[in-house]
């Protein structure tokens, strides 16, 4: 892992310390479960009742769990966020990426599965050369990588690959 000057200065987020990535994205530094949460919350009081028939009340309550997610998430900080490895950087810095794109996460993420996967099964194949370690521990790791592409970024962060 390495830093670059700007991230250390706490200026600008110019290359990721994680994947070496330069292609990053914005967003509220929020977190989608909990506006989730207070929406379903919302929701189930308003479905009370609205089962007893008291309709206005019933989307008030919608309407004012809306209210109060949407004053949550505009109260919140941005983060810039690593298209590749999904790292977050958080500080005082301009931020100067864009808005995320999917296209460009789909590339990148792809890009960035296939390349760790390729060092995974390489540091596998490396540790079955050696004579200190037997093949369960190898054959478990290459089992768990298989089509590394394949796969999605949670997947790879339960192996311990989380920035």
């Amino acid at each position: 892992m390495s830093l670059s000057a700007a991230v250390l200065a706490d200026e600008a987020v110019d290359r990721c310390p994680v994947c070496s990535g330069a292609d990053f994205y914005v967003r509220k530094d929020f977190n989608p479960k909990l506006g989730l949460t207070i929406v379903a919350i919302g929701a189930l009081i308003s479905a009370v009742f609205y089962w007893f028939k008291r309709d206005l009340i019933a989307y008030g309550i919608l309407a004012f769990a809306t209210l109060i997610d949407l004053v949550i998430y505009r109260r919140l900080k941005e983060v810039t966020v690593c298209y590749r490895c999904h790292c977050e950087f958080r500080g005082a810095y301009k931020r100067t990426a864009p808005a995320f794109d999917l296209h460009t996460a789909d590339e990148l993420e792809q890009e960035y599965e296939r390349k760790i996967g390729r060092e995974l099964i390489k540091i596998a194949l490396q540790l079955r050369a050696s004579p200190q370690i037997r093949g369960t521990f190898v054959l478990q790791m290459l089992n768990s990588c298989g089509d590394v592409g394949s796969k999605t970024p949670e997947h790879l962060h339960g192996h311990g690959l989380r920035p």
